[in-house]
């Protein structure tokens, strides 16, 4: 009996020496089964909608499979950006808020937890759900222009932001009334990214702010000495802001500043201030002539009058591939290319730009038709959306609204920046400028009476005829045709101006 006892304990160990060492060759061998080994997310939940300067909660739980399988901790992805990494969640769920990483379209919150057992096993779990970053609280300009459609062009290609593009800005003042509001809103100044490898400057955007200097009549950045941060320049430009703030007259290019952000929030921006006057404004432009190819310049947008003496600085602007895009006025002006004319948004060398009520507007008869407050006719390229964009604050307060032409301006240069952006990561060998965006309004204005939302996707423009017809529109003059179709190429459809692009270029 004992003989047999000391068999049964040998054989018992040669079979545990042979399972060792089968294990140790094949360390990854399963022998338990299903794992059971899961994460959750909670938050978002497939259609959670977060601002883009705003935070985005992330609620996720692990579960582990039965012994001896481990949980050694998850990491946490926005927009395929690595923003965290923790042990916590297996017992309680984890809890925590991070900015989107992100402008405008949807993305995704991607969790992978890490479970171990034994020596050399381990499991990789992978859950994600989708999040919508809105660029702004009220959409509706955006979605009736179909502009949402180029801030979501491609889930599984990017986003269309206006990252890379440099779009400068001409106009009085960037500023807010300080004497109503403590800051500048979020969003002019927020990045929406997190703080990551300790660097907290990636929470804001730069800004490059020029100003008028009287003595040798130049213009130059004017930082207080301690001035080191992007976060900083914004509390200086809010601290100056000293004026007797009464109307959003005072504050005009904030306003512009704010409407574009809302179409390309990820662009780098660069303000020249000419403190509503027209000796600045003008000196502006001929410091611009010299410095926009140092500057890197992609696109000026300007909702201000100027002179026909700028034709020939424009027109070298525009050889080099800048793209200017200048607001029609709203004197009621119909132009005819006689003394009635408002200059440079009518010149060949720059993108004229005129408006139309949009569905808010209280009178019904006149939704996206001309408006007869508004300049048009004579040179002008497309209509954007005048009445009214709604802004995320106040920088006037009880004035969150900005209208006219230069409410569409900024509209369509932050479009084209989206264009721009597009081309750059795309269509390198394509030099976006404005002979092609002529084109593109050309082909793809929408007729007027409705949102481009509501006339289809096919890609077509409604005045597309009239090149044919009348050789040269909306260039020369033909009075009577600018009776009828006083909106150059008619209503900008950012869709189908994407598309267009896309597909023939």
């Amino acid at each position: 009996m004992i003989e047999m006892k000391n068999k049964q304990i040998i054989s018992i160990l040669l079979t545990a020496t042979v399972l060792f060492s089968i294990i140790m060759l094949f360390p990854t061998l399963e022998v338990w089964g299903e794992t059971g080994n899961s994460v959750t997310i909670h938050s978002p939940n497939g259609t959670t909608e977060v601002l883009f300067y705003n935070k985005l909660t992330v609620n996720f739980t692990v579960e582990k499979g039965d012994p001896p399988w481990i949980y050694t901790g998850a990491d946490i992805y926005l927009n395929n950006i690595a923003v965290d990494s923790t042990t916590d969640g297996l017992s309680s769920p984890f809890v925590k808020t991070y900015y989107p990483e992100g402008y405008a379209g949807t993305y995704y919150v991607r969790v992978t937890a890490h479970f171990v057992k034994g020596w050399q096993d381990t499991e990789d779990v992978t859950t994600s759900k989708g999040n919508v970053v809105k660029n702004s609280e009220d959409t509706s300009d955006v979605d009736d222009l179909r502009i949402d459609k180029l801030h979501d062009y491609e889930s599984n290609k990017g986003y269309l932001d206006g990252s890379g593009v440099t779009i400068c800005i001409i106009d009085d003042y960037l500023r807010c009334d300080n004497k109503t509001n403590t800051a500048f809103h979020k969003s002019m100044y927020k990045s929406g990214k997190n703080d990551l490898y300790e660097d907290p400057e990636r929470k804001f955007i730069d800004i490059k702010y020029y100003e008028y200097n009287f003595t040798d009549q130049d213009f130059y950045e004017y930082w207080e000495p301690e001035t080191d941060t992007k976060e900083e320049k914004w509390i200086e430009l809010f601290d100056e802001g000293q004026g007797n703030y009464s109307t959003d007259t005072d504050l005009h290019g904030t306003y512009c500043f704010a409407t574009l952000r809302q179409i390309a929030p990820a662009a780098n921006y660069i303000f020249i201030s000419t403190r509503d006057d027209a000796v600045k404004l003008n000196s502006s432009i001929y410091w611009l002539y010299e410095n926009y190819l140092t500057l890197g310049i992609d696109i000026i947008s300007m909702s201000v009058d100027g002179t026909l003496l700028w034709e020939p600085i424009l027109e070298e602007i525009v050889a080099n591939g800048t793209i200017p895009v200048i607001a029609a006025g709203n004197g009621g002006l119909q132009f005819n290319n006689s003394e009635q004319i408002i200059y440079p948004c009518s010149l060949n060398s720059a993108i004229g730009v005129t408006g139309v009520p949009d569905s808010d507007y209280s009178n019904e008869t006149l939704r996206w038709k001309q408006e007869d407050i508004l300049n048009h006719g004579y040179g002008i390229d497309i209509a954007s959306i005048s009445e009214a964009t709604k802004l995320d604050w106040e920088p006037v307060q009880g004035i969150d609204e900005f209208r006219g032409t230069s409410n569409a301006c900024p509209l369509v240069a932050g479009t084209i920046a989206l264009l721009e952006q597009y081309q750059n990561n795309y269509k390198s060998s394509t030099d976006l400028n404005v002979t092609i965006v002529q084109n593109l309004f050309q082909k793809t204005g929408d007729a007027s009476g409705s949102a481009p939302s509501q006339q289809g996707t096919t890609i077509s423009g409604s005045y597309d005829w009239l090149a044919t017809n009348y050789t040269g529109y909306p260039y020369l003059d033909h009075v009577t045709v600018y009776s009828d179709y006083k909106l150059g190429w008619g209503i900008m459809d950012g869709y189908e101006l994407f598309q267009y692009f896309r597909n023939n270029y």
